[in-house]
């Protein structure tokens, strides 16, 4: 998904690099991966921009949670210690 050019957008809006983005997604371990996939099957099906831009807000909450951006205020980094 973030291959696409509606992701890769929105990412550089929230001023993320989509490689950047990428490479973190790469580092997910397994259960990051199963949780994140839960994630997306309970949401309603988007379209077209409106599924990109959940998509994209999906992500960068996840980055939030692994330290790699500071996006969302409310979100405080996992602790890796």
């Amino acid at each position: 998904m973030v291959d696409t050019e509606q992701v890769q957008q929105q990412l550089m809006a929230l001023g993320v690099n989509p490689e950047d983005a990428k490479a973190r997604i790469a580092n997910m371990t397994h259960a990051e991966l199963v949780e994140f996939q839960n994630q997306l099957e309970d949401l309603p099906a988007g379209q077209g921009v409106a599924g990109a831009i959940v998509t994209v807000l999906l992500v960068i909450a996840v980055l939030d949670l692994l330290g790699v951006t500071d996006v969302y205020p409310f979100i405080r980094p996992i602790d890796s210690n």
